[in-house]
């Protein structure tokens, strides 16, 4: 079927009709947001409970992975803890964990992009003569 057959089968809506159909997706579209909304703060909610019954261990009192392993913590620390240890064993999970914490290695092609950028902008304040371009005189 060519393009050109398709475009017959769409329907010419009035102003009046497009508004409608505005008006209805805007109502499934903040039905959807308050949905998703919901459903985070119950899993913010979940991941922070506790464990076990008792006080939650204070992280920063912790001295050694043993440590961890009797600790009263909360369902967040215990899946943080596992991924660390598992990233020891796990390209996927050193990869999750690095990339978490903002370590996130520069591509290639990121940095080739960035250095053409670089070298633009440098040649562009620069004529043929090798005085500076002035496009603006300063005020």
């Amino acid at each position: 079927m060519s393009s050109a057959a398709g475009i017959g089968n769409l329907k010419v809506l009035t102003s009046e009709e497009a508004r409608e159909q505005g008006r209805k997706g805007g109502i499934a579209s903040a039905k959807a947001r308050r949905e998703k909304r919901s459903m985070n703060e119950a899993l913010t909610m979940i991941i922070n409970l506790p464990m076990g019954k008792g006080k939650v261990l204070d992280l920063s009192k912790i001295k050694s992975i043993d440590d961890l392993k009797t600790a009263n913590l909360t369902l967040q620390d215990k899946m943080l803890m596992n991924l660390a240890i598992r990233s020891l064993t796990s390209d996927l999970s050193f990869t999750l964990l690095r990339d978490q914490i903002g370590e996130r290695p520069i591509d290639a092609e990121t940095m080739r992009s960035s250095a053409i950028d670089n070298l633009a902008s440098a040649l562009s304040g620069v004529n043929e003569g090798g005085d500076e371009h002035i496009d603006e005189i300063p005020s």
